[in-house]
């Protein structure tokens, strides 16, 4: 459905499932800003661009970002959480890019204790999505995509239950020691995230 829904050119970067735990009105962050709040886990620098197919950078795109925490949870399933944590919404600078803190994704079960669950013990299927990272990206004049970035290495890239692990969508979150881009102050180990997203002008998907 994903793929009938989204189609996408070749120069554009894939979509993949909006999934249950999105929610309306993340809280704005600024650049550089820590949507983790403080949240235990493995730090995450993000540092993102997004630009057109010609790779011209969109200045002001809204982004929001949200993802589960380092035992698999979203915001929404844990009650005893105060607020939104791990969502943000962010604006894109005068060159197209947008950078964050977070902590690394870990994988997940979705809810298979229903007809999905069913559904899943009959084709011999588990419940389990590969860690990511979501991303919904608007800009002005140009079409909106919903996707997500794919921890390179971590658990059931090969078998995400709701095949949303495409292969341009698999990146690295790649080790780091020592001093930040944004000069904080971490203990041990952190990871890295760059990657560049391309949308169509609305005129290009128009005549595609």
């Amino acid at each position: 459905m994903d793929l009938l829904t989204n189609s996408r050119t070749p120069q554009t970067t894939p979509s993949a499932v909006l999934g249950p735990f999105y929610t309306e009105g993340p809280p704005e962050t600024p650049q550089g800003g820590d949507i983790s709040q403080g949240l235990g886990g493995t730090p995450l620098w993000a540092d993102v661009r997004i630009t057109d197919t010609e790779d011209r950078p969109l200045v002001g795109a809204v982004v929001d970002v949200w993802q589960a925490n380092k035992d698999g949870f979203y915001d929404v399933q844990l009650p005893d959480l105060d607020g939104p944590v791990l969502r943000g919404r962010l604006r894109t600078d005068e060159r197209g890019r947008l950078r964050f803190w977070t902590i690394l994704p870990a994988e997940y079960p979705i809810p298979d204790d229903g007809p999905v669950g069913q559904m899943l013990a009959a084709v011999g299927r588990h419940p389990y999505r590969a860690p990511h990272v979501h991303f919904m990206i608007s800009a002005p004049g140009h079409q909106s995509l919903v996707t997500q970035l794919f921890v390179k290495g971590g658990r059931y890239l090969d078998s995400d239950t709701v095949f949303g692990a495409k292969d341009p969508l698999i990146v690295d979150f790649t080790p780091e020691s020592g001093p930040t881009p944004d000069g904080r102050t971490v203990d041990g180990e952190w990871h890295s995230l760059h990657f560049t997203f391309r949308i169509a002008r609305l005129a290009e998907e128009a005549t595609c």
